[in-house]
């Protein structure tokens, strides 16, 4: 029989100093915590009968919340036993926390992308946090009994109809919270898998890019004397990365310590928690022109002094408009420039996927793909010959 302790946490103290109430046992000799949600002052704590005193304003409430605590440890203890399967510590836990029964899925959402700091990049953090607020506009609490193809399907809705977000958008927020109760399922929070039987619409990836021409007008800005500060100062990262092939994450962090005899020589911050593979990038003549611009004696720090993704993409498109380019150009169009210019001048596709570090060929085809449409669309010019 396992004995569960209630007692005050003497380790740590809160900056209202209040302590939490945590519940204490053993389960194969390994020693397990699990938090209340209660907080309250060490005068209040009565140590000899485990009780809020009752002299604070809530110590009902308290009470009652502590001892439906230990009640739903006894139940797990219980329901292991009689079922005899073996309970671990990490089961208690992951039974304990089961936000099937005591938490809804946002705030198991949320705590999930907050664990995975450091695992996730700042930006795919940020993303997953963003498609989080979007969850909690469409519904404050959503249960994770209440997630099935119907709750789905009015999810889809809302993101068409009231957020007006694409086909492609919408995959990647749906993508994002299969993934997370995916994660759920794994952890036996929950058993079925809500997405079986919804499809995920998948819309057609355009690659934008600019072609020769339209390049050659962006350079033609940036050198201009009188070009607005802000747009060349953007111009000039841009325009490094239309010549290398560098995402922007990778162009924020950059430093002249990455650049060793005229290569670039770097972990894609993409790639950090995955396979580390270094990227290898020779640097021509017209980037290296761009990093002069800093002087010859420069070799320490950040390359690039840059605004943030969304400031960037701003100006590019004033950059665009200004230019009277018709392209919804963002900072990723950089990539696919460098990409599908190399491309069409080289026709090395093995070098191309080097570059930018694909692990796979199929995933830098799809400039190949791009190639041969551009191809079609030009011996057009010959329809009317005859």
């Amino acid at each position: 029989m396992h004995n569960i302790i209630t007692q005050l946490r003497s380790d740590y103290k809160k900056k209202d100093d209040t302590r939490h109430i945590i519940l204490q046992l053993y389960i194969k000799g390994k020693r397990i915590v699990l938090p209340t949600e209660v907080h309250v002052h060490e005068d209040y704590w009565d140590d000899t009968n485990k009780l809020v005193r009752s002299r604070h304003s809530k110590a009902a409430d308290y009470n009652l919340i502590i001892e439906q605590a230990r009640a739903q440890v006894n139940d797990i203890l219980i329901k292991y036993r009689l079922s005899a399967q073996e309970l671990t510590p990490h089961l208690l836990r992951a039974e304990f926390n089961n936000p099937s029964r005591y938490l809804d899925f946002t705030e198991w959402m949320r705590k999930e992308i907050k664990d995975r700091k450091g695992i996730l990049s700042s930006s795919t953090m940020a993303m997953h946090y963003s498609i989080l607020n979007c969850l909690e506009k469409f519904q404050k609490k959503i249960t994770f009994s209440e997630i099935d193809i119907n709750f789905l399907e009015r999810f889809e809705k809302f993101l068409k109809l009231k957020e007006k977000n694409k086909v492609n958008t919408i995959n990647k927020k749906m993508r994002v919270i299969r993934l997370y109760l995916n994660r759920a399922r794994r952890s036996k929070i929950i058993k079925e898998d809500p997405f079986e039987g919804f499809k995920i619409k998948k819309g057609k990836g355009r690659i934008i890019y600019l072609e020769e021409h339209e390049l050659m007008k962006i350079v033609d800005l940036y050198y201009r004397e009188m070009a607005p500060i802000n747009l060349k100062k953007t111009l000039r990262y841009f325009l490094f990365a239309c010549l290398t092939g560098l995402r922007i994450s990778d162009v924020k962090r950059l430093s002249y310590e990455h650049i060793i005899n005229d290569l670039i020589i770097i972990i894609p911050k993409k790639k950090m928690n995955t396979d580390h593979e270094t990227v290898t990038i020779p640097l021509c003549k017209s980037a290296k022109k761009i990093l002069l611009e800093d002087g010859p004696l420069r070799i320490h720090g950040k390359v690039f002094e840059t605004y943030c993704d969304q400031v960037t993409n701003r100006y590019l498109k004033d950059v665009v408009k200004l230019l009277k380019i018709s392209k919804n150009i963002t900072f990723h169009s950089a990539r696919h420039t460098f990409a599908t210019l190399f491309l069409e001048k080289t026709h090395d596709l093995a070098t191309l996927q080097k570059l930018l570090g694909h692990a796979s060929i199929i995933q830098t085809m799809i400039y190949a793909h791009v190639s041969e449409v551009k191809k079609r669309d030009q011996i057009k010019v010959f329809d009317n010959i005859l």
